[in-house]
């Protein structure tokens, strides 16, 4: 590999947000009248889009042990949940791939929240051979149920029990990650509650959502060779 090779962090990145998302062992499919009932324990909720196999499909009817989905999924053994999502390039760009995802069919109108956001642009520190150092910035977002909710209901029903955890599980992960570094422990971290409407009196994106945003965690990268 050419020494001068850049690292592309946004797919590095994305490997590390596919590395969280829950998957299943599955114990039985019923398959009937186009839909296969697949019983398997799981944390799925209803309009997550899940891959069974060959089919990729929203569910529906979700249980502890149970969730629905379009096509005969008969034989499989394992699921695969696509949440968290991913997404890089600058807000603006962002916001308008998930308006115009609403506009399509499902499962692709469902492949929104919660998201990952990397943030563009981000400067690129490249070293004599397959490493570089970057500050990299992200917002994970989910959508609030009422804009009238107050900050303590936002905390009790959006950042306790899904962006918090979130926010950990993918730190974790892009630290443990190979060929990936944290190399410190100060960056910046920040609640937003209904976010963009502190600053402009408008929603960021076109959804009402809450975000946590981190500033300049610096990382850095070795390309395996």
């Amino acid at each position: 590999m050419n020494q001068y090779t850049l690292p592309v962090l946004e797919d590095i990145i994305s490997d590390v947000v596919d590395s969280i998302r829950d998957t299943g062992d599955i114990s039985d499919v019923v398959f009937a009248a186009g839909v296969s009932t697949v019983t398997s324990i799981n944390s799925l909720k209803e309009r997550e889009v899940v891959v069974v196999g060959p089919l990729e499909g929203t569910v529906r009817n979700v249980s502890g042990t149970e969730f629905q989905i379009e096509g005969d999924a008969t034989g499989q053994l394992t699921w695969k949940a696509q949440a968290p999502y991913f997404e890089d390039g600058h807000l603006l760009d962002v916001a308008n791939r998930l308006i115009a995802r609403d506009g399509s069919v499902s499962p692709e109108s469902d492949k929104k929240y919660p998201l990952i956001v990397l943030e563009q642009d981000f400067d690129m520190d490249k070293f004599n051979g397959p490493i570089a150092r970057a500050p990299l910035s992200f917002a994970i977002v989910n959508p609030t149920q009422d804009p009238e909710y107050t900050t303590e209901q936002r905390r009790e029903f959006n950042f306790t029990p899904i962006l918090d955890p979130l926010y950990a599980e993918f730190i974790a992960a892009l630290d443990k990650f190979l060929g990936v570094d944290i190399l410190s422990e100060n960056w910046g971290v920040t609640r937003r509650y209904y976010w963009g409407s502190q600053f402009n009196k408008e929603n960021i994106f076109n959804d009402r959502l809450d975000a946590i945003e981190i500033k300049n965690l610096e990382i850095e990268t070795t390309i395996n060779c």
